[in-house]
């Protein structure tokens, strides 16, 4: 079974550039928790821990009793298309081991790592019109 991967390594995910916000936001907090507020709450308490594969499968998968290896056989969205990146203006920082940071948008990191031309760099999906 061929096995696909999210992961990215020394890349910077910035903001659709049609995106109407100037600010970054935190996900609502909900009775029932959105994936956006699930990822957040697992990359602003734990920077540079986890890869994109464990963020996505923790927060979309593993509560439904889905094995990594099944959900990884077909593939999956990255965080390209992320409520938290598309919607909510945070980037997303993986560094050399594949471990992954967010950055809100109007913070100096942000755009310390949007010049960092060592990066390669990814836009997000863009917002729908």
């Amino acid at each position: 079974m061929k096995v696909h991967t999210t992961n990215y390594r020394d890349t910077f995910i910035e903001i659709p550039q049609n995106s109407p916000i100037t600010t970054a936001g935190i996900p609502p907090e909900r009775k029932q928790k959105t994936i956006a507020r699930k990822q957040y709450e697992l990359l602003i308490n734990q920077p540079y821990q986890l890869t994109s594969d464990e963020v996505l499968y923790t927060t979309t998968a593993f509560h439904k009793g889905i094995s990594k290896e099944e959900f990884f056989s077909k593939g999956q969205p990255c965080f390209r298309a992320s409520p938290l990146v598309k919607q909510y203006g945070w980037g997303v920082h993986f560094n050399h081991e594949e471990k992954m940071a967010i950055y809100p948008m109007e913070s100096e990191e942000y755009q310390r790592f949007k010049q960092d031309s060592s990066l390669k760099h990814i836009q997000s999906m863009r917002q729908k019109r």
